[in-house]
C-alpha cells in the first residue's frame, strides 16, 4: 500500500469517528433538554394532566451575563389554578422554571417585585424549593406553586432540597 492510500484511509477514519463524537453529543444534549415524560398532578385536585410541551419559557436574553428577560406579564390567575392552566399562562408569559433533578429551567430570569412565577416540579418526589431562604416551598412530585417574587429589588437564589438550582433578578 503507498504512503497515500495509507494517508487516505487515516484521514477517513478520524473523520468517521469526529462524526460519530458530535451524533453522539447531540443526543446526548437532546435526551438532557427533553422534559418528563411522567404526567403531572396537581395537589388539590389529584387529577392527572396532560405533559404535552413542557418546554422553556419563550425568553430573549437581556445581558451578555446569561440572565433572561420574560417576554410579557402574565394576568393574575386564580389561586385555585388546575396544572394545564396555569403551564399555558406562565409558559406564554415567560414566567416559568421547571425543576427536574433539583435543577432549574432557565437557569435564571428577571422580572418585577410582586411578579407572580410558576415553579414546577418534575420529579417523582416531593421537593423543599425556597427563594433565599425567604419563603419555602413543598412542591409535591409533579406538581406546582405559584410564587410571587421579592418586595425587594436584588439578585435572590432558589435552591432546591438545600442546593442551588436557579436565580432571579428581581428589579422595581
Amino acid at each position: 500500500m503507498t504512503e497515500d492510500k495509507k494517508r487516505m484511509i487515516i484521514e477517513a477514519a478520524i473523520g468517521v469517528v469526529l462524526i460519530t463524537v458530535v451524533a453522539v453529543y447531540f443526543m446526548y444534549a437532546k435526551k438532557e433538554s427533553a422534559p418528563s415524560e411522567q404526567p403531572p398532578q396537581n395537589a388539590e385536585t389529584s387529577t392527572p394532566a396532560q405533559t404535552e410541551g413542557l418546554a422553556t419559557p419563550s425568553v430573549t436574553p437581556s445581558s451578555p451575563t446569561g440572565v433572561k428577560k420574560p417576554v410579557a406579564k402574565p394576568t393574575a390567575p386564580p389561586e385555585n389554578i388546575d396544572y394545564q392552566t396555569a403551564l399555558t399562562t406562565y409558559r406564554t408569559s415567560g414566567y416559568l422554571f421547571q425543576f427536574t433533578d433539583c435543577r432549574g429551567t432557565p437557569g435564571s430570569l428577571m422580572m418585577k417585585v410582586g411578579t407572580k412565577f410558576m415553579m414546577d416540579n418534575r420529579d417523582g418526589k416531593a421537593r423543599k424549593i425556597a427563594i433565599n431562604g425567604i419563603k419555602t416551598y413543598s412542591v409535591g412530585a409533579y406538581d406546582f406553586v405559584i410564587a410571587v417574587a421579592p418586595s425587594k429589588a436584588g439578585l435572590y437564589y432558589i435552591t432546591c432540597d438545600g442546593g442551588g438550582a436557579a436565580q432571579i433578578n428581581v428589579q422595581n
